[in-house]
């Protein structure tokens, strides 16, 4: 019986593959595979970050957003096989990308005990692509120790990037081997993650099922970066990066123009990553390779915005915002707490 770990890596589309997954639980069991209930959930996935979470108490890493305790996780990961019935069994946890190979194999331990067989999947994306999106989040998303993303611009954190998409996979090659590893390229996959992904762990799963339509943590525009940056200054920057994280980026992006990178950045990016190419790519099928860039990504001097454009811009940025506002208070939700993104 295999059971799945999915576990990122970060901005390769995991919270929209995990919203997919929940979504269609019941018909993904009818069809074979099967995607439990998070061990925190009763009757639902009430809590962000997939399902997965209990495994990270089970490697040994508690305190990383499970609340289930050792023995509430072990009676979990029973029920999901005796539920399972035979069916592979998929978790997803962004998190899991942290444990140590030890760790790792003490799970696999776990899993083999109860007749399973631990397989590991990883998601990379395009090395400038992938940077810029972390850029993003880390902006959007401001940690509260005291760093401040937006004071080191986008050029300055392109170029001092490094990738860790290699030692993630060596940490899980330490611990599985080379043949229960499985790495995937997100921009291959990403216009049909659950379908590609279903395709690589289950071949003989031929029913289709649809991503949600709303986009799920997406990356901010150009123009709501800037915003984003602003409030990156701002006193109480966790909660108000927050509040505008859940008023604009669950919905399309508004059209806009690129985020940019000059040529020195990336001269800079392309020498302290160059070596992460050769390694991922010894994972990937050769049909899909991973790159430097996917070439989405512009280099060299982008055009600054019209006064006009960044006007127009900001306004529907503030419009939208405002919008979300009026829809929160009218549920009486205005003090609601944001969860955390995985």
């Amino acid at each position: 019986m295999n059971v799945f770990i999915h576990a990122g890596a970060p901005k390769t589309g995991t919270s929209a593959l995990q919203a997919a997954l929940a979504a269609h639980r019941a018909g993904l069991f009818a069809a074979g595979i099967g995607y439990p209930e998070p061990a925190e959930a009763r009757g639902g996935d009430r809590l962000p970050g997939g399902n997965g979470a209990a495994l990270l108490v089970l490697a040994g890493r508690s305190g990383l957003g499970s609340m289930a305790s050792p023995a509430e996780a072990e009676r979990w990961l029973d029920r999901c096989f005796a539920w399972a019935d035979g069916r592979p069994l998929l978790f997803s946890r962004e998190k899991l990308q942290v444990l140590r190979a030890d760790q790792v194999a003490r799970l696999d331990a776990m899993i083999g005990r109860r007749g399973g067989r631990l397989h590991m999947v990883y998601y990379v994306r395009h090395l400038l692509d992938h940077a810029v999106s972390s850029y993003c989040q880390a902006v959007k998303h401001p940690d509260g120790r005291g760093r401040a993303p937006a004071a080191w611009g986008v050029d300055a954190a392109i170029a001092g990037h490094q990738c860790r998409f290699g030692r993630k996979l060596a940490v899980f090659t330490a611990a599985l081997g080379r043949d229960r590893v499985l790495c995937r390229l997100y921009d291959h996959d990403r216009l049909d993650l659950l379908g590609h992904l279903l395709g690589a762990l289950a071949p003989g799963i031929t029913a289709r099922f649809a991503s949600p339509a709303t986009p799920v943590n997406r990356s901010p525009t150009a123009t709501e970066l800037l915003l984003f940056e602003a409030l990156n200054r701002a006193p109480d920057a966790r909660r108000l990066c927050r509040l505008a994280s859940e008023a604009l980026l669950h919905a399309e992006a508004p059209p806009d123009a690129p985020i940019g990178v000059s040529e020195a950045a990336f001269a800079a990016f392309a020498r302290n990553n160059a070596a992460v190419i050769e390694t991922v790519n010894g994972f990937l099928p050769p049909a899909t390779p991973l790159r430097l860039t996917s070439g989405r990504i512009p280099i060299g001097r982008v055009e600054a915005p019209t006064a006009e454009h960044l006007v127009a811009g900001l306004v529907g940025v503030f419009a939208t915002v405002l919008r979300h506002l009026d829809t929160r208070e009218a549920a009486g939700g205005v003090g609601a707490a944001v969860p955390p993104n995985d």
